[in-house]
């Protein structure tokens, strides 16, 4: 699909605003949420629509938990009400998570999303083994989450098996 390969251009863009400034302008969240929408609506017309909007509101429920968790565990670690995005996450990264919520079903989903914390777990704890001095404590996680997520875009591209495992997956819920 045509879709995917302008997603992934868009994704390795963004990779490299957050990698080299931490900052990623609201365009390319604007595109990236139209090409998610667009994606969203092909796969719903394959597979039918009360399967993706199921699989969406598991998604949805799952990164609201997560969201909901992190800021009553840092208000109580701080003693007092803090939003995550005040410090310890930057908005555009969860703005990137939440635009992503449509393309995928529920399991992969978590998948996905583990599996990119932990790489990047392990990426910042061997960057900063090589690199101690190094004065930016900042990760830019939505550029590697998207550099991940180009990936395995381009792995189910050329993979139709996985593709079609990926799809079987909407109809586990």
């Amino acid at each position: 699909m045509i879709i995917n390969l302008v997603l992934v251009l868009f994704l390795l863009v963004l990779f490299l605003y957050d990698f080299k400034s931490r900052l990623v302008p609201l365009y390319i969240f604007i595109f990236l949420f139209i090409l998610t929408a667009i994606k969203f609506i092909l796969i719903s017309h394959e597979i039918g629509w009360n399967v993706t909007l199921n699989n969406l509101v598991f998604c949805v429920a799952f990164m609201s938990i997560q969201l909901i968790a992190l800021v009553f565990w840092l208000s109580y670690k701080n003693k007092g009400f803090k939003l995550v995005h005040e410090r310890y996450i930057g908005l555009g990264d969860i703005l990137f998570m939440i635009i992503l919520l449509p393309i995928f079903p529920f399991y992969f989903f978590i998948f996905y999303y583990l599996l990119s914390l932990i790489l990047i777990i392990i990426g910042t704890v061997i960057r900063y083994q090589f690199n101690p001095n190094n004065p930016d404590k900042t990760i830019p996680l939505a550029g590697y989450q998207a550099l991940l997520l180009s990936f395995i875009l381009v792995v189910i591209f050329f993979s139709p098996r996985i593709s079609q495992f990926i799809l079987e997956l909407y109809f586990i819920i």
